[in-house]
């Protein structure tokens, strides 16, 4: 079908989309948009350099080969387990051209086109029938409304129904994250208590300072006995040793020398 500029399809007019292969195979052709092609989900461009230079004819390529051709290749068995391909859905869209017709209901258009490995796109219109889709896929558009609704094939992963392990793979995060901090949290708490308990000493410390500078022993100090010690002056120490005599000298320690006093109470 050939489009002219400036005609106007479900209210939109098509510009450069109406020309053929606009955005090359896998690629997608929308006029309101910027640019207006994009590549379907689960392709990438072909050509990068060419296509972020605005020639898109190359087209897309998928990123993920699919399961039927890995098994039609022998590079992976066809066991169970094994994740099949699925269907994207498209909507609002121009189908593309060469375009296979059969007549058969919704789900048997699907399930024929699953079962076989070369067809990789279908659509249903109830007022067409079944369409289905080998090689690559030319001349897609898409519109704000109207169109059919395109199913192309596509891997397992590239899917929505590989959600349940990407929502595994967020539960975890967030429950690491927690865990985090929780463990931040208790070390903070473990800090914080040290900290206290610390400055209790320090404060402690430094009240018994001011009350008996002289006699400051640290923690082993018994500090009921301390305020029961008595205090003499210098004066009454040197009457009690002649003086520091030498005669009244007991010895030398780490301290200095030590003297014997005799003291009446």
């Amino acid at each position: 079908m050939a489009w002219r500029t400036g005609i106007v399809l479900w209210g939109v007019p098509m510009f450069d989309c109406e020309s053929y292969g606009k955005c090359g195979p896998f690629g997608r052709c929308n006029a309101q948009a910027s640019p207006m092609c994009s590549c379907l989900r689960g392709f990438d461009p072909k050509n990068p350099e060419e296509w972020y230079r605005g020639n898109w004819t190359s087209g897309c390529i998928r990123r993920k080969s699919l399961q039927c051709e890995r098994v039609k290749n022998g590079s992976e068995a066809n066991v169970n387990g094994t994740e099949a391909d699925v269907f994207l859905k498209l909507g609002n869209m121009k189908v593309p051209d060469l375009a296979q017709w059969t007549h058969l209901t919704e789900i048997e258009c699907k399930d024929k086109c699953l079962t076989n490995c070369s067809c990789i796109a279908y659509a249903y219109s109830s007022g067409i029938g079944c369409m289905s889709w080998i090689g690559d896929l030319i001349d897609i558009m898409e519109f704000p409304k109207g169109g059919e609704d395109l199913y192309i094939r596509m891997a397992y992963s590239e899917s929505d129904g590989n959600h349940r392990q990407k929502k595994t793979v967020m539960v975890s995060s967030v429950i690491g994250t927690i865990s985090i901090a929780m463990i931040c949290a208790l070390l903070t708490w473990r800090f914080m208590s040290k900290r206290r308990a610390s400055k209790g000493r320090e404060d402690l410390l430094s009240d018994t300072n001011v009350r008996h500078p002289t006699f400051l022993d640290g923690d082993s100090m018994d500090h009921v006995k301390l305020q029961e010690l008595p205090l003499f002056s210098l004066g009454s120490l040197t009457d009690a040793t002649d003086g520091f005599d030498l005669s009244n000298k007991l010895g030398q320690g780490g301290f200095g020398p030590v003297y014997k006093v005799i003291l009446f109470l």
